[in-house]
């Protein structure tokens, strides 16, 4: 793999939809806080909030401790 060429690229239609996916920016905490306020969030989304929450909280958390 090192020393070998990239492997060459192929137009857009031959790549699948999700793909193009990856590459949007996903909302931030503050977005999903407030389309949750909303009632209206999907399942993935409502889970990535509650991760963003998780970790502020730990990050929160381990701040204080070191204080």
């Amino acid at each position: 793999m090192k020393n070998e060429p990239d492997p060459p690229l192929k137009p857009d239609s031959e790549y699948p939809e999700w793909l193009f996916k990856l590459l949007e920016p996903r909302p931030m905490i503050k977005e999903l806080e407030k389309a949750y306020q909303e009632g209206g969030l999907t399942l993935p989304e409502l889970r990535r909030l509650w991760r963003l929450k998780n970790k502020a909280r730990i990050k929160e958390s381990n701040f204080l401790k070191a204080k």
